[in-house]
């Protein structure tokens, strides 16, 4: 049984902030401790008596060596996924690091070992189960302390819509901001934003403004909360893996008040068509779907109050953590058999000689720059390498 998950990542993403929301509700509301780590400063010591090792989307090489070493050692770790990485866009720099041979060698390894593999969605759970007959599906949730209330009706003259999501994900907007515009030229006081998406195919327009992408999830929430927009979009763009990823935009928009335009596709299939959203890119097109919600105030209110209900009745974190509860309460500790911590801990402990440690660095180094080729080629990979070098000479 798992007294305790140590979270282990690459960076503090927001899938990250969003998992590291649940564990904390689950530590203040039972026995389970939680910390998390970082691949680079993980050490042996972080793995104690009863610790479950929890992965989040890492295929990095420091990834692969560490789920090696606990495979060797006998160690269940499980490895969350919110994304279906085969499937991404290959035009796309995330969908072209993903599609490396390098990269996509440790993703099926790492997937292959995990016990289990943790899918996001029944869709994501059934592409992985050929690959890893142990794969589960565990919910998404909002939570509503980032949220407490609807945010207030906006007073302003006028509709402001918007859209947000990472820098990445702008191709998802391509598809149907000609429709935006459109609308936007019938009503010359209608406004929309963007924050974080970009896309050099998006047009500028006078009425169309832009805002950075926030890494601070909780910061990126009370921003979207300020803007107060009358509606939200969430388009899913042609890439095959936006089929597999969460209802995201649906929960973060039925928390804050916001009324959705949802693509109509799996991750939305549970949006009620003019209760609690409009659907759009189906039967409807994007801009009768947007002209619905801009001509209609009182079917505004009516869509963001059935929403914001609909949301914390299903999809709130008290309601959701139970099943992630239970899961690590089943999951087995890695202090459950001591022999196996001590192997693994030895199997993770810094080689003992000046030069096994210097040919793991010469191989760990040799995975990134095969990444990196593999990524950006080979005259990047070298200007790159050099600046790396230059800075190491100079101290920095």
């Amino acid at each position: 049984m798992a007294r305790e998950v140590l979270l282990i990542i690459e960076s503090r993403i927001a899938t990250v902030e969003i998992i590291e929301q649940l564990l904390a509700h689950l530590s203040e509301t039972g026995t389970l401790r939680t910390r998390t780590r970082t691949l680079a400063e993980l050490s042996p010591d972080d793995l104690t008596s009863g610790t479950y090792p929890l992965l989040v989307r890492s295929v990095d090489p420091l990834a692969i060596r560490l789920t090696a070493a606990l495979r060797r050692a006998r160690v269940a770790y499980g490895f969350y996924l919110d994304d279906n990485f085969w499937l991404l866009d290959p035009e796309t720099e995330i969908g072209r690091h993903y599609a490396a041979t390098p990269v996509r060698k440790r993703l099926e390894a790492i997937v292959r070992g995990a016990s289990p593999v943790i899918a996001a969605t029944p869709l994501l759970r059934d592409y992985l189960l050929p690959r890893n007959p142990d794969t589960i599906q565990l919910d998404s949730f909002y939570d509503f302390t980032l949220a407490p209330t609807m945010s207030p009706r906006s007073t302003r003259r006028g509709v402001r819509g918007g859209f947000a999501a990472s820098t990445q994900r702008g191709q998802d907007l391509r598809d149907v901001i000609d429709e935006v515009i459109a609308v936007l030229d019938a009503h010359p006081e209608a406004e929309f934003e963007i924050i974080g998406a970009r896309d050099e195919a998006i047009p500028a327009h006078p009425r169309i403004r832009w805002f950075p992408y926030l890494p601070s999830y909780e910061e990126y929430v009370a921003f979207q909360r300020s803007r107060r927009w009358d509606f939200g979009l969430a388009p899913l763009g042609g890439a095959a893996s936006n089929l597999y990823k969460t209802d995201n935009k649906y929960r973060e928009y039925a928390a804050q008040g916001i009324p959705g335009v949802y693509q109509d596709a799996p991750p939305y299939a549970s949006v009620r068509d003019g209760e609690t959203g409009i659907v759009a890119g189906g039967a409807r097109s994007w801009r009768a779907a947007m002209e619905l919600l801009v001509g209609d105030p009182a079917l505004r209110e009516r869509i963001r109050r059935s929403a914001r209900a609909d949301a914390e009745s299903r999809l709130s974190l008290g309601n959701v953590a139970p099943q992630w509860g239970a899961f690590f309460a089943a999951a087995p500790g890695v202090g459950d058999d001591p022999a196996r911590l001590e192997r693994v801990r030895r199997e993770l402990a810094p080689p003992p000689s000046v030069a096994a440690r210097a040919i793991l660095r010469a191989r760990l180094l040799w995975d990134y720059g095969m990444t990196s080729i593999a990524d950006r080629g080979v005259l990047a990979t070298a200007a790159r390498t050099l600046r790396f070098v230059g800075k190491r000479m100079i101290g920095r």
